[in-house]
């Protein structure tokens, strides 16, 4: 076996040197090693599991916070803004068709809020999407109706807007519609 591995340089001289007077190695082998590695080493299978664990731990941390529904305060100021914005169009809308609707609210926390007219029984509906959770302040109140002619609220209400979906969460503002028809959004309750 010795003699294929090494016929290059065997030249018949023992003195280590080839024919043109080059130093041949003494019986190394022109391969190191007849196995080959196949895969990684431990360092490398460590180092990737260190960085693998690191990118899905922010992973985890990014998705939980998106499954569990606890939205930036902002983002539920936002939807409270819209909602602001949705209402104040419906009363105006109201008062060009002279046509009162009615608020109704769930018991509990809910992502929306649903308006009927009066006049032709046609519903629409306004959704956080997800985001921003809506209970009613004062467990009495169920509906309430707004009249154009005297752009009134009948009873006044006032929503609480939270971020999680926990009747015991600390609500992030408030939506106030008075009984004269004023709607506001305020940080602190009425």
């Amino acid at each position: 076996m010795t003699a294929s591995l090494f016929a290059p340089f065997s030249s018949g001289r023992c003195d280590g040197h080839d024919e043109e007077g080059f130093s041949r190695p003494s019986e190394v082998p022109l391969v190191a090693s007849s196995r080959r590695s196949f895969g990684f080493s431990l360092v490398e299978l460590l180092f990737v599991l260190g960085v693998m664990t690191i990118l899905g731990g922010g992973l985890t941390l990014t998705l939980a916070h998106r499954l569990l529904g606890n939205e930036s305060p902002e983002t539920v100021r936002e939807d409270g803004r819209k909602f602001t914005a949705w209402l104040q169009g419906r009363m105006t809308e109201a008062n060009r068709r002279r046509e009162g609707f009615q608020l109704f609210f769930s018991s509990g926390l809910t992502e929306s809020v649903l308006l009927s007219w009066n006049a032709t029984g046609s519903t629409e509906r306004f959704t956080a999407g997800g985001k921003t959770w809506f209970s009613v302040q004062g467990a009495l109140v169920t509906r309430s109706t707004f009249t154009p002619m005297q752009f009134t609220f009948s009873p006044a209400f006032t929503l609480e807007l939270r971020s999680e979906r926990r009747p015991r969460a600390v609500p992030v503002c408030y939506f106030v519609a008075s009984l004269y028809g004023r709607t506001d959004l305020r940080d602190t309750p009425p």
